[in-house]
C-alpha cells in the first residue's frame, strides 16, 4: 500500500507515521503542529511564538519553581549531550574485536634536548 509520503519500508515506520497522523487530530496542539509541519513557511514562527507564550504563561502560573526545574532539566540535557558527543568510542559497536584485542604499540621515550 502506497502512502502519500511514499512506500513505508518497515512496520515500525508505518506505526510511527500512524501515530503522527493520530497526533495531528488532537485538538489545538495537534492542529498547530500539523500546520507548522505542513503549512506555510510562516506557520513555524507562529508555532514557536505560541510555545513561548505558553511557557511564559506557565511560569506566571507556577512561578519560580518552574524556572528552576527547567534549568535543571536543561543542564542535565546539556551534560548528557556532551557525554554522548565526547564518549562516542565507548558506544561504538563497529570496532572489530581483533583491533580491540591487539597489543598497544611500545611507549616511545621522549627525547631531551639540552641547552648549549
Amino acid at each position: 500500500m502506497l502512502s502519500p509520503d511514499g512506500p513505508a519500508k518497515t512496520a515500525r515506520e508505518r506505526d510511527v507515521k500512524a501515530l503522527v497522523r493520530a497526533f495531528y487530530y488532537v485538538p489545538v496542539i495537534g492542529w498547530l503542529t500539523k500546520d507548522a509541519v505542513h503549512g506555510t513557511p510562516e506557520a513555524k514562527y507562529f508555532f514557536a511564538f505560541n510555545l513561548v507564550v505558553l511557557l511564559f504563561g506557565a511560569i506566571y502560573l507556577v512561578g519560580y519553581p518552574l524556572v528552576i526545574t527547567l534549568g535543571l532539566i536543561g543542564s542535565a540535557a546539556g551534560l548528557s549531550g556532551l557525554v554522548l558527543l565526547t564518549a562516542g568510542d565507548a558506544f561504538d559497536r563497529r570496532a572489530s574485536g581483533a583491533v580491540a584485542r591487539a597489543p598497544a604499540p611500545p611507549v616511545r621515550k621522549p627525547s631531551v634536548r639540552r641547552a648549549a
